[in-house]
């Protein structure tokens, strides 16, 4: 809402008598007017708007004062008018005007109040003000808030006596840059409008984004004020981040797609490829994106036709084309056809920008096509190549086709043949209805038929076929319809009777045939050119050969035998024949007799069923194996007939079942065993699974059933029932299964992991997450209550990495059982990852129940655990929610993480309830730690160096290196207030390098210089000390540096020495050992100072500051800080007292026998630049150096 907009509904609100609207100066004439009421003084809004009325109501003494054209001087106005309303009488106005439009400097807001009010202050609107949700202020010239809404004090955490008389610079950041009028100068617009993002502070310190809108007026008193008004950013900042996740998945299923997505802008060039296309063309997506796609990814022929068509395509409105074929080549070389499919992109008014295209690769596609095309040329070929006459027929026995020697026979085109019949083919219906009788024949039987048939054309003439049909099938074994060779044995049965031998030859001519004069000894005197084939000798030699010749197997005599068995009936007998080359083959072999001339002859047709016999011997052994599968398979098979009467069984089945198999052959299947279902209730016999195959013919899988044993328990088991079919009928069906107990049991074990923790065996975080939605609903429809308990295991890390993982583990058993034999049955405990458990307590009516609760699970850590013998103490820390039934189960666990984080820092080892100012704490933790994060990249850390100094000649001897956090627009931030923060979000060890790298690098170049320093020193955190191979990286580091590693000091707490493991502690050791100089920072406030010494090969003890600080007023300070220098000397180290403040600190130092001191007394922290200009002038002394005001 902008403010013109939120000012007009504060006015028509007000509940005075008013009107708002717009006032054109030119003519002085009303505009756009609104008003709660239906009148003004007494006449309509419509009135009011009408051409020179406005003017001629006004007093003539007061229309010199409203401006007109040409006399716009001022950004407002407020007058007082006098107008006439309908009685004739004057009414007392107040008007104002003010500027409303930067576009029309014609036009200005008006309001006329008819209240006698003088002028209009902001206050007015205060009802409406006060009920929104935005921060609404208004500010002086001079920058301070002279009145304010009620949201905009309530975002600040103030009242509203707080922020009245306050500048705008002590909680704006943005104004707070500089001074409020050149601030805000630089950001009016020529309408007086400005508008800026911010940063408001809170009155806790805490910040929060701001979009400012706002205006500059002026007052009734002629004084320039501001109204600004702010809406937070988070819901605009919400949608970005929604935003740019969608676009990273729209990114994701781009790359995953399988086709080439590719968009071009205006001139043609890539402004996205996806990875696919990328992987295809052989380019990186950095690389391809703004490239020419003309110019890169086409080949050279086609690259400037498609770029003028693209051109012409986007400066006309046609669509392109939605599915059209281009090559491409790729970076290697190779051309790829591509299928595309385009769309135009355009803007915002609807301009062509570009196109997007999707491509599939058809390269392979066009290549089996050209192929499949090549071989069905191929075959038409062959086809038409056939002297005899070829047809195809559907199942109606119309025709699919033919070949060139049938078109020349029935005197027609093939095209005009297809789809016609029989009938309209030939003249006569009696040739058609045995055409039609025999595709019927093959059609029904499913087999070959061969016969001689006389049939008339539709020219009349008649001709006698020999005809070979057969059924035609498609690749899902489907018939289809029937195939036809015939050819023409007209004018062969019309010879005369010496072609009579060669007419009885052609019958049989198909297989090789030979004629044999048995007179002579069976001597061949004819052959066909099958024959002579076969036989693979020229037929001339054929013929001085005799039958016996070439039977391997049958003698003469046998010859002879076969052929008076012949004379009374036709016999089918098999032999082998010894061909030319010495192999043997089997052949079948039919004879006849045929007398001419007088002269008897024997023709013999025979055939090579080699093929034949590798058949049946195929056959045979597959019935074997069928057999032997059957039997020895440990899948279930058995066999229904169409009635569900079970014909066979495999042993593996009647096994299964406990029967014999003779006892379940010829019983019907579904009343022995699968009469009933799972749960005992019958199942109806058209309701039985196995016969459902036998009803519809089809195969089916059943996943979920039983088959009832013998004994009269079931098995679950998982089958198929295929159909038999015979010929055009279904005989039964054969079932396979397979008893699946075995998986079901895996399966529920399956399932039961899902949701459990395999560990301690408790419900995992997937099925607490269900329960806990399951109690917050219970909790709203019931009022009751429940709580969150999150916990974990203290040092539960120390406990892995020291004993080792098993022992973790059984650690996290252990506590498991304590715990859950402390709950109540109707509590949910479970582990959600790692040694973080969940404790969901319901019903819960007083907050002391879930305290009682809380203290039971803390108790159950008070006995140690036992691992192998030995004893093992540790505890838990539980942050504690408090359920509401209206926040969501992810929202209550994350309140009870931040209250088990509290825990933790509160000393472990307890319990703590959530509270709503723990999560403002993590929020600002999350912020610094956020800045911090981004600090050392934007180079706001910086290194200041504290000197040191000789105790008793006040002679420098060294600095210690103290990191510095300026932020541009907070300002300095404590190191105790960001070090922690480092610490818990893990950035303390690269921040900690870093301090090492400018140290090292600092003393390289105080070294080239020549100036006289001593050593440096800086701090190891506690938790740097916990990573090996950080601190192994660091003592590198130095090492690397070519300095003398006594220039480095290492101050390690006390505390952190305890902490640290063995490794990190011989590491340490082995680089003292080289002359790398260790101090124990902070003695004599960790946890054991005589165990640290003992640790580590220390140079150096350092005296706490706050010990320095308390020695001169109290005496037990003192003496700490004696004997704390008397230990050191006695153990041959030199001793540091750090925070040295005054000159009797100093004197008292000097009198206790203390070595080394530093201070704020003796000398400030200075940066770089500022030490070694002390260095560069040799001045080396305390004296010489800045100190702090007041010290």
């Amino acid at each position: 809402m902008s403010i013109s907009e939120t000012l007009d509904l504060a006015r028509l609100e007000s509940g005075d008598r008013r009107i708002i609207g717009r006032y054109r100066c030119g003519d002085r004439c009303l505009l756009d007017l609104k008003s709660k009421e239906t009148d003004f003084l007494g006449f309509s809004i419509e009135q009011w708007q009408a051409a020179d009325f406005f003017i001629s109501r006004v007093h003539p003494e007061d229309r010199p004062r409203l401006p007109s054209g040409g006399q716009i001087q001022h950004e407002s106005y407020a007058e007082s008018l006098r107008l006439k309303g309908e009685a004739g009488r004057y009414h007392a106005v107040d008007c104002y005007l003010f500027r409303a439009h930067a576009d029309d400097k014609n036009l200005l807001g008006v309001e006329l109040i008819a209240h006698g009010k003088q002028h209009f202050s902001p206050g007015d609107a205060r009802d409406v003000l006060e009920r929104v949700n935005f921060t609404v202020y208004w500010v002086d010239a001079n920058g301070v808030v002279f009145d304010c809404n009620q949201a905009a004090y309530r975002n600040l955490g103030m009242q509203r006596e707080e922020l009245i008389g306050l500048p705008v610079s002590a909680f704006d950041l943005f104004v707070a840059r500089g001074s409020f009028k050149q601030i805000m100068h630089s950001q009016l617009q020529d309408d007086n409008l400005f508008h800026f993002e911010t940063l408001h502070k809170r009155k806790d310190g805490s910040m929060y984004a701001l979009e400012v809108h706002g205006q500059k007026l002026l007052s009734s008193s002629g004084k320039d004020v501001y109204v600004g008004i702010g809406q937070s950013l988070e819901d605009r900042n919400r949608t970005l981040r929604a935003l740019e996740q969608e676009h990273h998945r729209a990114n994701y299923y781009l790359d995953i797609a399988g086709v080439i997505i590719v968009t071009l802008d205006d001139n043609g060039c890539v402004t996205m490829l996806n990875r696919f296309a990328c992987e295809l063309f052989g380019i990186e997506q950095d690389a391809a994106i703004g490239l020419n796609w003309f110019d890169s990814f086409l080949p050279p022929e086609s690259r400037q036709p498609a770029s003028d068509a693209y051109q012409r395509l986007l400066s006309s409105d046609k669509q392109p084309k939605q599915e059209i074929e281009r090559p491409i080549i790729t970076q290697q070389g190779e051309y790829r056809l591509i299928r595309w499919n385009n769309r135009m992109l355009e803007d915002e008014n609807g301009e062509r920008i570009g196109i997007l295209s999707s491509g599939t690769d058809i390269t392979a596609q066009r290549a089996s096509e050209q192929t499949l095309l090549a071989e069905k040329s191929r075959l038409r070929t062959l086809i038409d190549s056939i002297p005899d006459l070829v047809s195809f027929k559907d199942n109606e026995s119309r025709y699919l086709g033919c070949n060139k020697a049938f078109e020349m026979m029935s005197g027609k085109a093939e095209s005009e043949l297809v789809g016609t019949d029989d009938f309209t083919l030939f003249g006569d219906t009696e040739s058609a209805n045995r055409m039609r009788g025999g595709d019927e024949e093959v059609l029904g039987s499913q087999k070959p038929l061969r016969i001689n048939e006389w049939v008339t054309y539709a020219d009349g003439r008649k001709v006698l076929l020999d005809t070979f049909k057969t059924p035609v099938y498609d690749g899902d074994q489907r018939m289809v319809g029937v195939l036809g060779v015939s050819r023409d044995i007209t004018e062969n049965t019309m010879l005369s009777g010496q072609l009579s031998l060669v007419n009885a030859m052609v019958d049989i001519s198909l297989d090789p045939l030979i004629c044999t004069v048995p007179d002579k000894g069976f001597k061949i005197v004819y052959a066909n050119s099958a024959a002579i084939k076969h036989f693979d000798v020229p037929a001339a030699q054929l013929y001085q050969t005799k039958l016996v010749d070439w039977d391997a197997k049958c003698s003469l005599e046998d010859i002879q035998r076969r052929w008076q068995e012949i004379q009374h009936t036709q016999r089918i007998a098999r032999t082998t024949h010894r061909l030319r080359s010495g192999e043997e083959i089997p052949v079948e072999v039919s004879s006849r007799p045929f007398v001419y001339e007088d002269t008897t002859y024997m023709i013999t047709v025979f055939k090579d069923i080699r093929d034949r016999i590798s058949y049946e011997e195929a056959v045979k052994t597959a019935e074997q194996r069928s057999r032997l599968l059957l039997e020895h398979t440990n899948e279930g098979i058995f066999g229904v007939d169409a009635s569900g009467v079970m014909t066979f069984i495999n042993p593996a089945a009647a096994k299964m079942l406990g029967y014999r198999a003779y006892e379940l052959i010829g019983r019907k299947a579904g009343t022995l065993i699968h009469s009933k279902r799972e749960d005992g209730s019958a199942i109806d016999e058209f309701e039985c699974s196995i016969m459902k195959s036998i009803r519809d013919g089809r195969s089916y899988r059943i996943e979920h059933d039983v088959f009832w044993c013998r004994d009269g328990h079931s098995i679950p088991v998982e089958y198929w029932s295929s159909p038999i079919h015979d010929d055009d009928r279904v005989s039964g069906a054969v079932v396979t299964f397979h008893d699946i107990t075995h998986r079901r049991k895996a399966e529920e074990q399956i399932r039961y992991l899902a949701f459990h923790d395999a560990l301690t065996g408790l419900p995992n975080r997937r099925l607490f997450l269900d329960r806990f939605e399951h109690e917050l609903s219970l909790d709203r429809r019931s009022g009751q209550h429940s709580a969150l308990h999150l916990l974990d295991i203290d040092h539960f890390k120390e406990v892995n990495d020291s004993l080792g993982h098993p022992a973790g583990d059984q650690l996290l058993i252990e506590v498991a059982k304590r715990i859950q034999e402390s709950l109540r049955d109707g509590d949910t405990f479970a582990r959600l990852g790692g040694d973080e458990f969940a404790i969901l307590q319901s019903s819960v009516t007083t907050p002391s129940d879930i305290a009682v609760m809380a203290e039971k699970v803390i108790q159950c850590f008070e006995q140690p655990f036992d691992f192998l013998g030995n004893k093992l103490k540790t505890n838990t820390s539980i942050g504690i929610v408090l359920c509401d039934e209206h926040v969501s189960a992810d929202d209550l666990i994350a309140r009870a993480d931040i209250a088990l984080y509290q825990a933790k820092e509160r000393g472990r080892g307890c319990y703590i309830f959530y509270q709503s100012e723990m999560t403002e704490r993590v929020q600002r933790e999350a912020e610094l730690a956020h800045m911090l994060s981004s600090a050392r990249f934007l180079q706001q850390l910086h290194m200041e160096y504290q000197p040191q100094f000789c105790c008793h000649s006040g002679k420098l001897i060294g600095f210690e290196a103290l990191l510095r956090w300026q932020h541009p627009e907070i300002g300095a931030i404590s190191p105790l207030t960001f070090i922690p923060v480092a610490e818990k979000r893990g950035m303390i060890d690269d921040i900690g390098f870093w301090v090492a790298q400018h140290v090292a690098t600092q003393i390289a170049s105080w070294d080239e210089s020549g100036y006289q320093f001593g050593a440096v020193s800086f701090n190891l955190s506690p938790v740097q000390l916990r990573n090996q191979e950080g601190v192994q990286a660091l003592l590198e580091l130095l090492t690397d540096s070519e300095l003398p590693l006594d220039t480095f000091e290492v101050e390690i707490t006390e505390s952190a020495c305890m902490d640290a493991g063995s490794e990190v502690l011989d590491m340490l050791e082995s680089a003292a050992s080289s002359g790398l100089r260790l101090a124990i920072d902070d003695f004599g406030t960790g946890y054991s100072s005589m165990v640290a010494l003992k640790q580590l090969s220390a140079s150096r003890l350092k005296i706490d500051r706050s010990f320095v600080r308390d020695m001169l007023d109290d005496p037990n300070d003192r003496q700490i800080v004696s004997a704390t220098i008397a230990l050191g000397h006695s153990l041959g180290l030199e001793v540091v007292a750090e925070g040295v403040e005054t000159a009797q600190q100093l004197e008292v130092l000097r009198e206790l026998g203390c070595d080394v001191v530093q201070g704020y007394f003796l000398g400030m922290p200075l940066g770089s630049e500022l030490v070694s200009t002390f260095l560069a002038q040799g001045q080396l002394i305390y004296t010489a150096f800045p100190k702090r005001a007041n010290a």
